[in-house]
């Protein structure tokens, strides 16, 4: 049978264990640990667990056989050597594999200490600024929040300066800045009594059929306006099928077109809808036959409306990439996708600074219609303020 004891030290538990179960107890295992008393543990003192073996058979008293002393002596001794050799042993390696835990433990504390020490550094390097601790704590809720490091430096120095010369608070002047960047943000107003048509543009993958999927459903569900769908993207056939399975959901008419001559056919079947979607293909942007294909429908189909659908969830590199290669198309509003995907609203910062035109709507989810939302700047500025 097993004991468990615990003791200050090996000698204190010895002493336990040779009383209560006698001189033959084995010790077969030995560690310190710490006591459950104290501050969750930690503060408490370390005690020594010893478990010994014991056969209770031996335990009993002899009835008539008396071992002699003489023999009992070394025996008891070597035993209780051997235990002690054994316990030390085993709490050497109990040692070790604690203090490799240690270290393990102080190196990933080292690595989290680093990694925001160098967040920070990155922040300031090649960048000379003297900022109140105020602005400072700006800067560093909105590079947490994913705000490019440069435009972070251009709001907290303008901050400074709103101080300096206006004498307003940081907070105040961090909002007024912050809806100054932003703007007015864009969205579709069906006209009263003419057609409106809008184009969806942007590059493969960020979700520019579902986008319109759920612009249009919001109109015919919760304005219940007369829709029409037009398709120009020929390259997929999964996303013709998806917008037809919506357009037959929705009992809305739709039309696929394959060059921009056509278009102008399709639109007189829609004469008498309120708003007219347009879908585009998502081929690489800077690919200059597709830039041309959507000047040419923008042209043929008179387009009233262009709005650009970028991934919230893109690099900063990708974003300005896919910016620049937009350039061409000289007027739009852009809708930022994926922001359930765990994104910062610093994106949307980023890209209306990038971009310098003004954003509309933001996708939160794959609900149909309900999953978009037209930008909120105010939640923005609460969001970039709350440290």
């Amino acid at each position: 049978m097993n004991v468990k004891y615990y003791a200050k030290d090996m000698q204190d538990a010895l002493a336990k264990i040779k009383k209560e179960l006698g001189p033959d107890a084995m010790i077969i295992s030995s560690k310190q640990v710490r006591s459950k008393s104290g501050l969750f543990g930690f503060l408490s003192p370390k005690v020594y667990e010893v478990i010994a073996e014991y056969d209770p058979v031996k335990m009993q008293k002899p009835r008539e056989i008396k071992v002699p002393k003489p023999d009992i002596r070394p025996l008891k001794s070597e035993k209780i050597d051997s235990a002690i050799k054994q316990a030390q042993l085993v709490e050497k390696k109990q040692e070790k594999r604690t203090m490799e835990e240690l270290d393990n433990k102080i190196d990933q504390l080292s690595d989290i200490i680093q990694n925001f020490s160098t967040k920070f550094e990155h922040i300031k390097k090649d960048v000379t600024y003297d900022y109140v601790p105020s602005v400072e704590n700006i800067l560093m809720r909105l590079v947490e929040k994913d705000v490019d490091e440069e435009y972070a430096h251009d709001i907290c120095s303008r901050i400074s300066e709103l101080m300096e010369k206006k004498n307003v608070f940081h907070i105040e002047a961090l909002d007024h800045l912050l809806r100054e960047i932003i703007g007015d943000v864009a969205q579709i107003e069906p006209n009263k009594f003419e057609r409106k048509i809008v184009m969806i543009v942007g590059p493969t993958g960020v979700g520019k059929t579902t986008t319109l999927v759920k612009l249009a459903s919001y109109f015919v569900v919760k304005q219940e306006l007369k829709v029409g769908i037009i398709n120009t993207d020929v390259y997929r056939v999964a996303a013709q099928e998806q917008l037809k399975t919506y357009a037959k959901i929705l009992n809305v008419p739709m039309a696929t077109v394959y060059k921009p001559s056509e278009i102008k056919t399709a639109l007189k079947e829609f004469e008498e809808m309120d708003l007219v979607f347009v879908d585009t293909a998502g081929k690489v942007s800077d690919d200059k036959e597709y830039q041309e294909d959507v000047k040419a429908f923008i042209e043929e189909g008179s387009v009233d409306e262009i709005y650009l659908a970028l991934s919230g969830s893109s690099s900063s590199k990708i974003l300005k990439d896919t910016i620049n290669n937009y350039a061409f198309l000289k007027k739009h509003n852009i809708i930022v996708t994926k922001m359930d995907e765990g994104i910062s609203n610093g994106v949307l910062i980023n890209i209306k600074m990038m971009s310098g035109r003004p954003l509309s709507y933001v996708t939160v989810g794959q609900s149909v219609p309900d999953d978009i939302q037209k930008v909120d700047v105010s939640a923005i500025i609460s969001d970039m303020v709350r440290y």
